[in-house]
């Protein structure tokens, strides 16, 4: 039963954004969610595990649902803590270079259909060359993805 208190973590910002698995009833900890004051922003069940991205004002509604886990015996694994006030790029994990390079694509129309732009011209614009440009868009592309879309699997599975 791993949990991890969030005292450690400092945060910043009007709301917290935390992604949060355990395996105990569903019921149970989407009434201390609401008792808490929190929002359930996503969940998803994965080999008996449920795994829920949480949304409090503050650290002491995190607190709160925390205190109310433990009471009801509910074991709990905080996975990852977000802040509204970071910048995509950290909130991501891109590099500088990927976050400069998917951005002038996107406002250069790279990802249009027809496409506005090719690496040649966003190569150009960001002085390295094509093969750099397309490597810089698969890696960042790739950190957005692991970060937004893929279910991260629960912590010892």
């Amino acid at each position: 039963d791993a949990f991890e208190l969030l005292d450690d973590v400092e945060v910043g910002g009007e709301h917290h954004l935390y992604e949060a698995s355990w395996g105990g009833g569903v019921a149970t900890v989407a009434g201390d969610v609401v008792e808490t004051e929190g929002a359930v922003l996503e969940a998803r069940a994965t080999s008996g595990t449920w795994q829920f991205r949480l949304r409090y004002h503050d650290r002491d509604g995190v607190r709160a649902f925390q205190r109310a886990c433990i009471d009801h015996g509910t074991p709990l694994d905080i996975g990852k803590l977000y802040d509204d006030d970071m910048s995509a790029r950290e909130r991501y994990d891109l590099t500088e270079k990927q976050y400069v390079t998917l951005r002038t694509a996107y406002e250069r129309g790279y990802f249009e259909d027809p496409r506005a732009t090719d690496l040649y011209d966003l190569g150009d614009r960001l002085d390295v060359s094509p093969r750099a440009v397309s490597q810089r868009l698969r890696r960042g592309l790739s950190a957005v993805v692991s970060n937004t879309v893929v279910v991260h699997e629960p912590p010892g599975s």
